[in-house]
């Protein structure tokens, strides 16, 4: 009997008060004057009614034992469990699904890089082979045994059954089985991982942080399963310092002390490879660590006019810094190559001379690293240069466009653009995509006052948008975003209707752009072309591929008076068009001289108001950003900058747009107004608030990256209660924020989720409780290759524990027909029992109405019959009034004496009229009734009037 309450449970058991309506209904019952059995089944039935509706509102749950079983078999797909493991391990599935008994049902998980549901639950396991595809660069046992417990049939005896070599690189398998229900068995069936003559790095080790010109070592440890030869390569900042040949002893670990020398401030990053023949598994065969190298501020200074560089590469390295100059080709596209630098600087460099990752990176760089970046002009820089809605602009404190031009001369532009079939593609990045894209922008950035006129061309040309006031930009959107391509080229025709067009332009300025690879059928080009030229109306020729004429587009756009491009990347197509938008009126690029003046107060220009300014030759027109300062003006009456700063995100940027160099700097060159401008501007630039009072370190472990920082004040003391920011950025420049923790006295925490192989990068900014920066820095964790290509790290122990916590058992390969072997202790399924009880209650009630409402008399026992003698009285006179009516005459009964009437014996069906004598007083009631009844009927019958 305790066995089976065990099994009954109540979700809701504060219902039962309601059982406490039964005391008030007894109470009112027992007051009536119930007699017979009807009333006492009415009483019943209501009892019962409360009762039942009273157990259904508590949620009554009766627990029955399962005798189905489910099974869901979790398959290791991660690259550690070779080949012939998994194809294994998929056989021991077929097998053991040939031992389900009828009802049973079984499903399959498989499990790498996440999980995935490979079979439903079935009552048969049809698994020729594994068709999902998972990456199997990690294995997550834990997220295998949460997707199997979430697909196991709920109504069934639970069983879950792992097949791996328990080489878990993410999760934590055992915290999942311990949270697991506990009607869920874990089964675990081990199988071995092939390290066959396995070589692979171990790790590299160094320390954390050395000062500038210290010696210090690095450790590499490599492992070889047997004897081998090699040569291990060492690289700092992706630059090979050398090669070592290496003798592996095989089967134990093998170190090796490399001697470095701290010769470069900021980060340096070494790589280590292993190079052997016949390795197995080449991608365990590198290992990374950066070392923080603390001494001078390290620049990274990429000019795009070549020679041009040094200048202020000298002056900078007076000051003490150090400075590598370089030119746009050379930049690298990684965020980690960036990091040993305190900022970069970019002059006169072309936005098509970078890719759109090298831009990208440089945002992450100022945002997320906290780095500083700053932009110097020339006639390839800002806006001229092509960086209009580029992520260079984003980060910059001054706009490339100028919102206000009613001050610019009109300007006419027709854009021919070549829509043949080499021009087609697919993808973000196909040629007609980004010719589109260069139109709008192109559009975006005239005046209304000016006019656009876009006429395409294959075999024939027409006119897309004929020449249109840039006041109906929405018309001319729509009609740029329906361009298709197709068809052969035939440039000539387009050439001639747009020249013609433009000659009926009365613009200040009238310029034509042609984008097309040059193959063309003939036509004589130069006549009009140089006509055109005659009647100022210019040429700029863009040819697009390696394949292109670039002869003839060079020819056309020197007879054409404008500029000649050649583009072999699609991206930068936008990027010319907005670069020659701009160069057109030559409003953007103002090459006169001007005398500088000093804007707001700022660390940048520190001291200048008693260095005298000479006088520069030019700068790129923009337009400051709202919150930037600026520190100096180009022409202080039209709030024109010359030198603008901000802070973006954790860094800080600075655009100068005049140039550096002795095109329009020459008067500069050379004085005391250009050291202080520019080594107080990249001092600034390169300054990190307090960086020398935190230590951050990074680590990865199980796919999670953890940043650990520790704050300290001038006097060595740990700095509390303060708050911050860590910005994750991962291989792939993606970024994620979170909050930092204080977790100790100075030390604070934060984590993410970190599943890329790489360099992962972590910006940290620390703040007091006003606000005011306390601290910045950055820290680095690299994981060079898979956690599944390192060596076996007790992926058995793991298993067999799984096992004993999972309430399971560890199983040879060869026992597959056990799995489905009925539980000793079958599990417990709950079934509620409020459904029946509702309808046992609407039964109740309708019982309950039944016997209250409806006459039940005919079950009763009749009384005895009793012996009557009727009497027939004379028929009284007709009556006057009617004399032709005849009166049947009355039967009148006389019963023998009774007992008083009781409204259980007197059959009232019997329409008699006795006629007695006058009854006794006690009777009066009974008489008045039946006089009652005589009154009725005369008044309702046909018409007789009683004796």
């Amino acid at each position: 009997m305790s066995t089976f309450l065990e099994r009954i449970t109540l979700d809701a058991p504060e219902w039962l008060l309601l059982l406490l309506v039964l005391v008030p209904m007894w109470w009112a019952a027992g007051r009536r004057t119930f007699e017979g059995r009807t009333a006492k089944a009415a009483a019943l039935a209501r009892t019962a009614l409360v009762v039942v509706i009273a157990l259904a509102a508590t949620g009554l749950t009766l627990k029955m034992p399962a005798k189905r079983l489910g099974v869901v078999f979790v398959l290791d797909r991660s690259a550690s469990l070779p080949e012939q493991a998994r194809s294994d391990a998929l056989g021991f599935v077929q097998e053991a699904s040939k031992a389900m008994r009828d009802g049973d049902r079984a499903a399959v998980v498989v499990v790498g890089d996440g999980a995935m549901v490979e079979l439903e639950p079935d009552d048969e396991i049809r698994l020729g082979a594994v068709e999902s595809r998972i990456s199997p660069h990690q294995t997550d046992i834990a997220a295998g045994i949460r997707l199997a417990e979430a697909v196991m049939p709920s109504d069934y005896t639970r069983r879950i059954v792992v097949l791996s070599d328990g080489e878990e690189t993410r999760g934590d398998a055992i915290s999942q089985v311990a949270s697991a229900a506990a009607d869920v068995e874990l089964w675990t069936v081990p199988f071995d991982r092939a390290e066959a003559d396995e070589v692979l790095l171990e790790g590299i080790t160094a320390p954390d942080q050395v000062a500038e010109g210290a010696a210090f070592e690095l450790r590499v440890v490599a492992r070889a399963a047997k004897p081998t030869k090699g040569k291990l390569h060492l690289y700092r900042n992706e630059r090979l310092l050398g090669s070592l040949p290496v003798d592996l002893q095989g089967g134990r670990a093998d170190l090796f002390v490399l001697r470095q020398d701290a010769d470069e401030p900021g980060f340096l990053r070494y790589r280590a490879t292993l190079e052997v023949d016949g390795d197995t598994v080449p991608q365990n065969n590198v290992a990374v660590t950066t070392v923080a190298v603390e001494g001078r501020p390290r620049i990274l200074y990429v000019e795009g006019k070549t020679g041009q560089g040094r200048y202020l590469e000298t002056t900078l390295e007076a000051e003490g810094m150090a400075v590598d100059v370089i030119a746009p080709g050379e930049m690298s596209a990684s965020l980690a190559a960036l990091q040993p630098y305190a900022a970069v600087i970019l002059s006169d460099v072309p936005a098509y001379a970078l890719t759109e990752r090298q831009m990208e990176v440089l945002r992450r760089y100022v945002r997320d690293l906290g780095r500083g970046f700053a932009m110097f002009g020339g006639d390839e820089s800002f806006g001229v240069g092509g960086y209009y809605k580029t992520p260079v602009e984003e980060i910059l404190p001054v706009r490339m466009d100028i919102q206000d031009k009613k001050y610019f001369p009109s300007l006419s532009m027709a854009m021919a653009i070549d829509k043949s079939g080499s021009m087609g593609g697919t993808g973000p990045a196909e040629k007609m995509g980004m010719a589109k894209e260069a139109a709008i922008q192109t559009a975006e950035l005239m005046a209304d006052r000016d006019r656009i006129g876009v006429i395409t061309f294959d075999g024939a040309a027409s006119w897309a948008v004929p020449m249109t006031p840039l006041t109906q930009r929405k018309k001319i959107v729509d009609a740029i975003s329906s361009l298709q391509a197709g068809g052969g080229t035939h440039i000539y025709p387009a050439l001639k209707e747009a020249y013609g067009a433009l000659n009926r332009e009365t613009s200040a300025q009238r310029h034509i752009i042609l984008m097309s690879d040059g193959v063309t059928m003939g036509g004589d080009f130069e006549s009009l072309i140089r006509m055109g030229q005659r009647r100022d109306i210019t040429l700029t020729a863009i040819a697009i591929g390696d394949d292109s004429d670039r002869y003839s587009m060079e020819s056309w756009a020197k007879w054409g008076g404008g500029r000649y491009y050649l583009v072999t990347k699609p991206e930068h197509i936008p990027r010319v068009f907005t670069r020659e938008t701009m160069l057109a009126t030559r409003s953007f690029l103002i090459e006169e001289t001007f005398q500088p003046s000093l804007g707001a107060p700022s660390p940048v220009t520190r001291g200048m108001n008693k260095v005298p300014l000479p006088t520069l030759g030019g700068y790129v027109a923009t337009e400051i950003k709202p919150r930037a300062t600026i520190a100096m003006y180009a022409r202080e009456e039209e709030n024109t900058p010359l030198l603008a700063t901000w802070r973006h995100g954790l860094g800080r940027t600075a655009a100068w747009t005049s140039d550096c160099k002795a095109r329009w700097g020459r008067n500069w060159l050379g004085t005391e107004a250009y050291t202080r401008t520019f080594t107080q501007m990249v001092r600034w630039l390169a300054a990190s608030e307090g960086s020398a009072d935190v230590q951050a370190h990074a680590e990865l472990d199980r796919g999670v990256m953890t940043v650990t920082v520790d704050a300290y004040d001038a006097e060595g003391d740990f700095r509390n209660f303060l708050e911050g920011e860590a910005r994750f950025i991962g291989p792939d420049l993606s970024v994620q924020s979170r909050p930092l923790q204080q977790i100790a006295p100075g030390r604070y925490r934060a984590a993410i989720d970190a599943t890329q192989d790489g360099a992962h990068l972590v910006g940290v900014f620390l703040e007091d409780a006003d606000g005011n920066a306390v601290a910045q820095t950055t820290a680095e964790a690299a994981q060079p290759y898979s956690p599944e290509y390192r060596p076996a790290s007790g992926g058995q122990a793991l298993l067999a524990e799984i096992s004993r916590v999972g309430r399971g058992t560890s199983l040879d390969r060869t026992a597959a027909t056990t799995v489905f072997t009925p539980p000793t202790t079958p599990r417990l399924v709950p079934h509620p029992l409020w459904p029946p009880l509702l309808i046992l209650a609407c039964l109740l009630f309708l019982i309950d109405v039944a016997i209250r409402r409806l006459d039940w008399s005919f079950l009763r026992r009749r009384p005895a019959a009793v012996a009557v003698t009727e009497v027939y009285a004379p028929a009284p006179p007709p009556p006057k009034a009617k004399p032709t009516r005849r009166t049947p005459p009355r039967k009148v009964v006389r019963p023998p004496p009774a007992p008083a009437r009781t409204p259980g014996n007197f059959p009232e069906e019997l329409p008699v009229e006795p006629v007695a004598p006058p009854e006794p007083e006690q009777n009066a009631y009974v008489g008045g009734l039946l006089a009652a009844r005589r009154r009725a009927r005369d008044k309702h019958g046909d018409g007789e009037q009683d004796p």
